[in-house]
């Protein structure tokens, strides 16, 4: 049984699975804390979106041209092999090139670069400069890929694992092909590009949080320390200030509390 992926089947497929795995940042979305707002979390997930889109069609077009070259009419094992090759050496490759321009934005400080960062509120231009840098490093990634994908041990890669399982069901063989690892393989891969694509925003946020609960620290601190060695003569007015707890709900958690000084109450002393 072949397995074209260029059919009307095929995209339908495609398309559906690509909406699936998609659809998992939407769950983590749900699990984060602090929980970006819609629009910024629209710009972390579009890049990914968008440039797997493309790095999708060059690997059906790096299928296809291998199999006419190959002489084959399986087209779903060369796209299953590009497949372990992108989410193996081609996720550590994104890893490391994401780090390296991360290094360069921070030590050049392009600010349009941070990634994660969209201003306040958020701007269409930071996304831009952002998407492009993404999309360069991926397209240098699948060039990487494409250079190994060349080694006859490597071509051999998907082959060696599919057709086993191909002798005893061909249909199983298909689905795992072109429905199960791909839908698996592109969850993990946008579950940990996301973490690292909204790592700057997280950062800013925990430094943030880390500040304010700083200050109140040292709020509280300052108020024990006057009430401790606080004198009253008698016959004077003394003030004295009773703290009050509050919660942030601007960009922190509601639970972040504050001591501000917002009651005093004045006594008489005899």
């Amino acid at each position: 049984m072949a397995c074209m992926l260029v059919s009307v089947s095929g995209w339908i497929l495609q398309f559906v699975l690509g909406i699936l795995a998609f659809g998992v940042l939407l769950l983590k979305r749900q699990r984060e804390v602090p929980r970006r707002s819609w629009k910024v979390w629209f710009f972390d997930t579009s890049k990914q979106g968008f440039v797997a889109i493309e790095i999708h069609f060059i690997n059906v077009g790096i299928a296809r041209v291998m199999m006419e070259r190959m002489d084959s009419h399986d087209s779903c094992t060369w796209y299953f092999t590009m497949v372990l090759l992108d989410s193996t050496i081609g996720l550590l490759s994104v890893y490391y090139l994401l780090k390296w321009s991360a290094y360069l934005v921070s030590r050049f400080r392009f600010r349009l670069l941070y990634s994660g960062d969209y201003g306040v509120p958020p701007q269409y231009k930071p996304w831009i400069a952002q998407f492009c840098v993404y999309n360069l490093i991926m397209l240098v990634e699948k060039a990487l890929v494409s250079c190994l994908f060349l080694i006859p041990f490597v071509q051999k890669t998907g082959a060696a694992i599919l057709q086993p399982i191909g002798r005893v069901s061909p249909t199983f063989e298909l689905v795992l092909a072109i429905v199960i690892t791909p839908f698996l393989i592109n969850v993990m891969w946008f579950w940990i590009v996301d973490n690292f694509l909204m790592k700057v925003e997280k950062q800013s946020f925990d430094r943030g949080a880390d500040a304010y609960n700083l200050q109140d620290e040292l709020a509280k601190k300052k108020f024990d320390r006057e009430t401790r060695h606080a004198v009253s003569p008698a016959g004077m007015v003394s003030a004295r200030v009773t703290p009050c707890f509050v919660e942030r709900t601007c960009s922190l958690p509601r639970r972040v509390p504050s001591v501000l000084p917002c009651k005093a109450q004045f006594l008489v002393v005899f």
